[in-house]
């Protein structure tokens, strides 16, 4: 057995499986009823949360070969059509094998042809994993019956306390409510791992939550946890706070990794090959190891990055994209990639008259900081709610809704 308690605990069966139960239900049932021509399916979660487990637990249960395939590495044309040969192999052993295509969200855009037709018809069970679905083409998507992972902190809960009668820990209830803080089962299990082992973890300060003002922190003070923030945020954020704690070779070895990870989101940003990030982050986080002077270890005064304060609304455009790519009504539903969304699809909305966009927040319940945006505000918005014949409204767009499934939806293109 694997010396790894996230491996020795892998779930096998069904009943293993900790969290997102319906999802898990439904999930049980396609496999159970699975035949040629069944839609894929599309497990999008933050990593830790069960996806991968999940697709090779429906394997074990179905008795099916599992076929696994790293999607960043199917970014050419050729890679595009050896995957699809793989999909279309039939098994000697059973009638079905389980395609497993992980990290879906780093497919490549170009030459999809090939696996957008064959996801038509499978001829064997499909899932794709990602972290972040609306990064993958609608093409892909449209195909896929979805399924959102996430673990509740009760359910975390659950899982530290059967782990801890397994291994003999005693734990209070303090400390298992600060380690259910961790984002992901696998950060849990691997803390627990540490622990019985006898290494410390900081039950009190460790939060996998940790925002951007803790992180400048951890960092400059040699510290290179970096909580949940992305690797263009980190990089701002450090630009912006190493200047004034180092100076001389110090600082310029400090601006040159900097640089190095800036090249990295560059490279994302121009391929949409998010596997890059990762590359970004772990460069800004070495800045760590960069110092040549001892770490101040007292508080820090911390600076919001400038080139957010001229770039922020670009955040806002963003979560703009996945309210509306997410949405169930027709009547906004969009279906395009964020490129275009940002190029074509956000200065037709800004165009709008002030009355159609108060009906778009209206409708998908968007919040203040999003649709700010759209130069929509809080005070505009709410005397529109207050003269407006929201009865007429609803009767209006009862009609579309009838109409929609012929006529599609305003963003469909």
């Amino acid at each position: 057995m694997s010396d790894s308690w996230w491996q020795k605990y892998r779930p096998e069966e069904w009943n293993d499986i900790y969290g997102n139960n319906k999802s898990i239900k439904n999930i049980k049932k396609w496999a159970n009823n699975f035949s040629e021509g069944d839609s894929a399916l599309l497990f999008d979660g933050d990593a830790g949360t069960g996806k991968t487990s999940t697709a090779e637990v429906v394997a074990n249960e179905m008795g099916w070969p599992i076929e696994e395939v790293n999607a960043s590495d199917a970014r050419k044309k050729g890679d595009i059509y050896s995957l699809v040969s793989r999909i279309k192999q039939k098994p000697t052993s059973s009638d079905f094998k389980l395609v497993l295509i992980d990290e879906a969200d780093s497919l490549g855009k170009s030459s999809l042809k090939p696996l957008i037709d064959v996801l038509k018809n499978p001829p064997n069970p499909i899932i794709f994993t990602s972290n972040d679905s609306w990064k993958i083409s609608d093409s892909i998507t449209n195909k896929c019956d979805d399924f959102d992972f996430k673990v509740n902190k009760n359910t975390k809960k659950s899982f530290i306390r059967d782990i801890c009668d397994e291994e003999e820990i005693n734990l209070s209830a303090k400390e298992i409510g600060q380690l259910a803080t961790r984002s992901d089962l696998r950060s849990i299990i691997n803390d627990l791992q540490k622990y019985k082992t006898g290494m410390e973890i900081g039950w009190d300060d460790r939060d996998m939550e940790t925002g951007e003002f803790q992180v400048v922190d951890n960092i400059i003070n040699e510290k290179k946890f970096t909580g949940s923030v992305s690797p263009p945020d980190l990089v701002h954020w450090l630009d912006e706070n190493w200047t004034g704690r180092v100076d001389g070779v110090e600082l310029m070895r400090v601006k040159q990794a900097l640089a190095s990870s800036d090249k990295w989101l560059g490279h994302t940003n121009k391929t949409q090959d998010y596997s890059w990030w990762k590359y970004a982050g772990e460069i800004a986080e070495q800045t760590a190891n960069l110092r040549i002077s001892e770490p101040y270890d007292g508080y820090i005064r911390k600076s919001y990055p400038s080139i957010r304060r001229v770039k922020g609304s670009s955040k806002r455009a963003e979560d703009l994209f996945k309210q509306l790519k997410q949405t169930d009504r027709a009547n906004f539903r969009i279906s395009c990639d964020y490129q275009e969304f940002e190029s074509v699809i956000l200065p037709m909305i800004k165009s709008w008259s002030d009355e159609k966009k108060f009906k778009l927040v209206m409708n998908e319940r968007l919040d203040e900081e999003t649709y700010s945006t759209l130069g929509i505000t809080k005070t505009k918005y709410e005397n529109w709610l207050e003269s407006a014949d929201l009865g007429e409204f609803n009767a209006e767009e009862e009609d579309k809704t009838e109409d929609s499934s012929s006529q599609g939806s305003i963003f469909d293109f």
